[in-house]
């Protein structure tokens, strides 16, 4: 913001011989649209979520995406499973649709505020990604027996899971 103010400052002041040779009355329009452009900082509404909140928000909600988008079923099916998984995931962290939606909202139309949000929550969905990642290739990938099957079929035990070694015939 200060950074704006300041090369806004310069322009004006590389303008001035320029406007010195003006007609009064365009100076005062031109000086009073200057002073009006200027803004305070602007405070956020009262409801918005915490952003670390409305990061696992967001993160879920992309799961959720990711999944649905894996899904093999008709596009009405998805697009209704999708409704169902974002209404689990706000439920999940107890955030009400109307309050995401107006932290979202916000978040929209302050960029900056954005970009810094989802920049975490990319960090957020590499991490979960590797993990996977890391959980897949540590699975073995052929199943080794616990002990050697029997080699003959007089050597399988003739027994019922409910009856215990005195009561089953040999």
């Amino acid at each position: 913001m200060e950074g704006l103010l300041f090369r806004r400052t310069i322009q004006l002041f590389r303008l001035l011989p320029y406007l010195c040779a003006m007609k009064p009355g365009y100076l005062i329009l031109l000086s009073l649209l200057a002073f009006t452009a200027c803004k305070e900082k602007e405070t956020p509404p009262a409801g918005l979520l915490p952003v670390e909140l409305m990061q696992e928000v967001l993160v879920e909600l992309h799961v959720a995406d990711a999944y649905t988008e894996r899904n093999r079923q008709s596009l009405v099916y998805r697009n209704n499973l999708r409704e169902d998984l974002y209404r689990e995931v706000l439920t999940h962290f107890n955030v009400s649709e109307a309050d995401f939606r107006t932290t979202y909202n916000y978040y929209i139309s302050h960029p900056d505020l954005m970009d810094s949000l989802y920049q975490r929550v990319i960090v957020r969905l590499e991490s979960q990604q590797e993990g996977v990642k890391k959980s897949w290739s540590a699975r073995p990938t052929k199943r080794e027996p616990d002990a050697a099957p029997p080699a003959r079929l007089e050597d399988i035990p003739l027994k019922a899971p409910w009856q215990t070694e005195e009561t089953a015939q040999p």
